[in-house]
């Protein structure tokens, strides 16, 4: 089965589905999670639709739905780098550990937001523009060690410094445990309100 998040023409994550083959051109047959979810499609709409798995992203047409079946029209196919940069507030304390750098032993830090191509986070540690770390992310599946390149730095607040940094030499399924996890984080935060940040 593959599984695929839908979002609306604006790129708001709106449900989950899954089909039992992959993206293809012509009309897609998808189950969802949830029969209600159905009633948040409207016949003839454009759609997005990304494979968490796979990171397929195309455009589609909704045609008809059925209790939890929903038909889909292939329109085209989307730029991937769209998925990269869907950037999702999460707070979720962890540690960084030095790989180049002058430091040693571990890091704390608390994250702001997390992508499928990278996290912004605050630490009371100063790091370096171009220094590779490691960090745990421990709000996927399994957590995962992941090597990341530090490129920004900001002011030093009350809070901590903060950073941006991008993930580094990711395999294929470590991508995909990321995205499966800022994905759900996405449409969790949509039942959250919109001022406060779901811990982890």
């Amino acid at each position: 089965m593959h599984k695929y998040l839908i979002l609306d023409s604006s790129g708001k994550p709106l449900m989950r589905g899954t089909m039992r083959q992959a993206l293809h051109g012509g009309v897609c047959r998808m189950e969802l999670e949830h029969e209600e979810d159905a009633e948040k499609l409207v016949p003839g709409e454009l759609f997005q639709l990304m494979g968490i798995r796979d990171g397929n992203f195309a455009e589609v047409r909704f045609l008809r739905g059925r209790g939890e079946s929903a038909e889909f029209e292939m329109v085209r196919m989307l730029d991937a780098g769209i998925r990269q940069n869907l950037r999702i507030p999460v707070r979720f304390e962890s540690f960084l550990y030095p790989i180049s750098g002058s430091w040693k032993g571990r890091a704390a830090i608390v994250s702001r937001d997390l992508s499928c191509g990278g996290i912004a986070f605050l630490s009371e540690k100063q790091l370096k523009v171009g220094e590779i770390c490691e960090i745990v992310i421990p709000v996927t599946t399994e957590p995962l060690v992941l090597k990341l390149k530090i490129l920004r730095a900001g002011e030093a607040g009350e809070d901590g410094i903060p950073y941006a940094a991008e993930f580094q030499e990711m395999v294929h399924e470590e991508e995909s445990m990321v995205r499966e996890a800022v994905f759900g984080l996405q449409l969790e935060l949509d039942r959250v309100s919109a001022d406060t940040l779901p811990t982890f």
